[in-house]
């Protein structure tokens, strides 16, 4: 049984929304990312004794890439962007997207084939031979003898579906989460309310800018601080609840 969702726009399983997100038939930015992990983590606590952890793996995948286009969307930019080259990289990014939508459709269908093959296979026992009435053993056939333009077209087939891995990029040590939310706290200690532009700087990588968005989240989850904005769209300002605990205020 397919995952189902409901969300204020959309409601029905995980697969169709996949679908028509591909098609451009739903916004993306439409999408209330934060239900869509609520519910997905309710179903996954609901199911412990069954979790499918190569399904978890796909839906942390695309909920990462849904993250990231919001991420861009909703965040003012720090530098003077030209309108064509903005909406240009939008559409990049809603490609990529796409591309790995169509991945993710493509192997879970193929999985489901060869599941239902080794199914179909579990059922038949492997025999070398068949002892006939009057005692005679007859040999089992000789294997299947394929054709070389058989297995050329086979090959071209299932070439697409073996494409060489990009060339490794090592990337700088970035925070985690978890040390994002202890230099979160710390900053906060000593501060009436804290800027999210300022604390991430001048052109912040999107690998710290989500980081530290889930730090912040995290933090209000447990109730340690608030989060608001002066104005629609504007800086996002978070303070904690109990106020400064150190004696400097800045």
């Amino acid at each position: 049984m397919a995952y189902q969702i409901k969300l204020d726009n959309f409601s029905g399983p995980f697969d169709l929304l996949c679908h028509l997100i591909e098609n451009a038939e739903l916004d993306i930015c439409a999408i209330s990312l934060a239900q869509v992990v609520d519910q997905y983590v309710s179903y996954v606590t609901s199911a412990q004794d069954c979790t499918d952890l190569d399904a978890i793996g796909e839906f942390l995948i695309l909920a990462t890439r849904l993250l990231l286009i919001k991420v861009r969307v909703l965040l003012p930019s720090n530098q003077h962007v030209d309108p064509e080259q903005d909406e240009l990289g939008s559409d990049q990014d809603t490609q990529q997207l796409v591309h790995h939508l169509r991945q993710y459709r493509l192997f879970r269908d193929l999985g489901r084939k060869f599941g239902e093959i080794m199914e179909k296979e579990a059922a038949y026992t492997a025999i070398t031979s068949v002892q006939c009435e009057d005692g005679e053993l007859i040999s089992k056939p000789e294997p299947l003898l394929l054709e070389l333009d058989t297995i050329v077209s086979a090959w071209v087939r299932m070439a697409p579906l073996f494409v060489r891995p990009s060339p490794m990029t090592f990337m700088p040590k970035y925070h985690t989460v978890e040390e994002e939310l202890l230099d979160l706290k710390t900053y906060l200690d000593c501060r009436q309310s804290l800027s999210i532009k300022r604390y991430l700087g001048n052109n912040p990588s999107r690998l710290r800018l989500v980081t530290v968005l889930l730090a912040v989240l995290e933090l209000w989850r447990q109730g340690n601080v608030s989060v608001w904005q002066a104005i629609r769209f504007g800086d996002i300002l978070v303070a904690h609840k109990e106020g400064p605990t150190c004696k400097s205020n800045h």
